[in-house]
């Protein structure tokens, strides 16, 4: 029998990532270990095309939107949670190249998610009333999200296109550079690429590297294989650095939280994400902001499509 997943160990995580994402971590649990799985629909291109009504063009259409943001969220919410589970093993063993390794893992997993989920919650709201009515297959008039469709499909599908694959392929389809995942996370955060840039001098071969047991003392080079060494320097990135993950994680999680609780608005139940935690969000400012949004969008469309 497959042994189930055990929650988050609230004190391991205060002592690596502060009490920030206490909260937040017991919504990732509640998510994570309630999660039955789910299969989602998307229409072969060919059968798309025979589409005729515009009301099932754009149920198809804007099914498809929220089904892959349902994607992103909750891949983002299960890829953090698999990180942080490694960087538990690490802190555990004192493993300074396992600890670096996951930590540097995560950093670039919320990058590359938040490049996504930045641009959902409030495409989402704006345009509520709308995406609502094709769910319920009312929607007359034409409408689709080809910005929101892409960035999407990038972010299930991108990876590095060799040779003619770039010509033959749209844009969408190519990954970006780590560097430009991480900026997506750094505004108001910068220490988080000072971090970044340490943790790969960890992993790959540099002076660095080799900080576990190699050091100078009185002009000369020591090697030793002290246990203790790792455990040091894995506290020593910590206090340098504990806030700017600690912000790092909950930026990710809240985007990602936000993005399901959208979804949970919509008529679609099979997409609904039972959880007593997503009522921490009520208070956020961008919850807030997304609200309103949802109200404006009715008003919007009637003034756009009336008669």
């Amino acid at each position: 029998m497959e042994k189930k997943e055990k929650q988050l160990d609230e004190e391991v995580l205060k002592k690596i990532f502060s009490n920030k994402i206490l909260n937040l971590s017991k919504a990732m649990d509640d998510i994570f270990l309630n999660f039955k799985g789910i299969e989602y629909s998307i229409m072969p291109t060919e059968e798309f095309k025979k589409l005729k009504k515009l009301e099932e063009i754009n149920y198809i259409t804007q099914l498809e939107i929220i089904e892959r943001a349902h994607i992103v969220a909750l891949s983002s919410i299960f890829r953090t949670r698999k990180w942080i589970f490694g960087i538990f093993i690490s802190y555990y063993n004192k493993n300074y190249y396992l600890f670096a390794s996951s930590l540097r893992g995560l950093i670039e997993a919320i990058g590359d998610s938040f490049y996504t989920l930045k641009k959902i919650p409030l495409t989402l709201a704006t345009h509520f009333y709308s995406i609502n009515l094709a769910l319920k297959g009312e929607l007359t008039n034409p409408f689709y999200l080809k910005d929101l469709e892409d960035d999407l499909i990038h972010y299930t599908h991108a990876r590095k296109l060799k040779g003619n694959e770039k010509k033959q392929l749209p844009d969408y389809y190519n990954a970006k550079q780590t560097t430009e995942y991480l900026n997506e996370i750094k505004d108001g955060n910068e220490s988080i690429i000072d971090l970044y840039s340490e943790l790969c001098q960890i992993s790959h071969p540099a002076s660095n590297s080799l900080n576990s047991f190699l050091f100078e003392e009185d002009g000369k080079l020591v090697l030793h294989n002290s246990e203790g060494t790792d455990g040091y320097l894995i506290e020593s990135l910590l206090s340098k650095y504990k806030d700017a993950i600690g912000n790092t994680i909950s930026t990710g999680l809240l985007s990602s939280f936000i993005v399901l609780k959208l979804i949970n608005k919509f008529e679609y139940p099979e997409l609904f994400i039972k959880s007593e935690y997503l009522g921490i969000l009520d208070k956020v400012d961008l919850w807030k902001e997304c609200q309103e949004l949802i109200v404006k969008s009715e008003n919007e469309h009637h003034k756009r499509y009336k008669n």
